[in-house]
């Protein structure tokens, strides 16, 4: 049980990080690459923190085996948090057109 906490506290420090950087790049006024800021934006999305609170809260927690499978990203909530992310991001920029 300690270590599903464990996990769920990595995965919000690891949302943190990112926010960070995102502010930082803000206050720099730097212009990141595609490349950097799909590799910072897709965690924004918190699918990882979402989906390791909701599996270590539940009354039949995940496994250690499961969290750590979860810890190394795969591919599916990899690329389900890119596609969640691009959406996000065309649905600010269809409203920053509008105003």
């Amino acid at each position: 049980m300690v270590t599903n906490y464990i996990y769920n506290i990595l995965e919000w420090a690891n949302l943190c990080k990112t926010y960070l950087v995102e502010a930082k790049w803000y206050d720099n006024g730097y212009i990141p690459t595609l490349q950097e800021y799909m590799e910072n934006a897709w965690i924004l999305v918190a699918a990882p923190v979402i989906l390791v609170h909701a599996n270590t809260s539940t009354a039949n927690p995940i496994t250690t085996e499961g969290l750590e499978f979860m810890k190394d990203y795969p591919n599916i909530i990899r690329w389900s948090s890119i596609i969640l992310r691009l959406a996000d991001d065309l649905g600010k920029s269809s409203i920053s057109h509008i105003h």
